[in-house]
């Protein structure tokens, strides 16, 4: 929900709070499952953001901010679920392997080998295999002269030419190419000039409800924010049930 507005790598503080509420599916009186996440907001000292699940008219669904803006960006924050950076974005960053000065134009995620990853933004596949010191690599075009790398990878799950979607798998990290261990280099690319990744979607805003959806999504949004308990300053977990949902 919160994937490309919150870094949970960084963000979080102690003390900050998550709040939920969450459809539960039932057979007869018996729980199956978790369902839809109904309502999503996240009070902390760093982010501060809501989540309310709304289908508008035209029958799209997504999450959007109390005021009716889609949480949802171009991109997500990371590419994947990693351990650490093991090197940052850097223009003159000493090469452990080469031993000197080399711009470091990417953010390097250290992960196990064969850890799943995802493409940041929808786009086309314009390079899908080895490519000397990237090792297996994957290269996507996306909207407005955008691309991004996925570097050293064991695996790459996607042709080029192929049409992809955001959070779609797109390969596996490895150790291929120039790598001294299992990582993901992961590079974004403006007009033909590298950017840091970590700083995507920094002051960006998500596309809002059109003005004929409001009115019946801010009465969706109050119905389901009163329903979660008051704050306390000892819980960080809350749990509310939408008992209304569809079984």
């Amino acid at each position: 929900i919160f994937a490309a507005v919150i870094d949970f790598h960084t963000d979080p503080r102690e003390g900050d709070e998550l709040e939920l509420i969450v459809e539960k599916k039932y057979m007869d009186d018996r729980f199956i499952r978790y369902g839809e996440v109904k309502l999503a907001r996240y009070r902390g000292r760093v982010a501060n953001h809501t989540g309310v699940y709304y289908e508008d008219l035209s029958g799209e669904s997504g999450y959007y901010d109390e005021s009716g803006q889609s949480l949802a960006r171009m991109f997500l924050l990371k590419p994947i679920d990693f351990r650490r950076i093991s090197s940052h974005f850097n223009r003159r960053r000493f090469h452990p392997i080469l031993k000197k000065n080399v711009p470091h134009l990417g953010t390097d995620y250290a992960a196990n080998q064969g850890t799943v990853v995802h493409a940041t933004a929808r786009g086309r596949v314009t390079h899908a295999g080895y490519n000397g010191g990237y090792g297996r690599m994957l290269e996507i075009s996306h909207a407005n002269g955008y691309r991004t790398r996925y570097a050293h990878l064991s695996r790459i799950h996607v042709k080029k030419g192929q049409r992809v979607e955001q959070k779609d798998l797109v390969g596996r990290v490895g150790a291929t190419g120039r790598a001294t261990g299992p990582h993901l280099h992961y590079e974004l690319i403006l007009n033909g000039r590298h950017i840091n990744p970590q700083v995507v979607n920094r002051g960006g805003r998500g596309e809002p409800l059109g003005p004929q959806s409001l009115p019946a999504f801010a009465v969706h949004r109050d119905r389901l924010l009163a329903r979660l308990p008051p704050s306390t300053s000892t819980s960080t977990l809350h749990l509310a049930d939408a008992t209304d949902s569809t079984p």
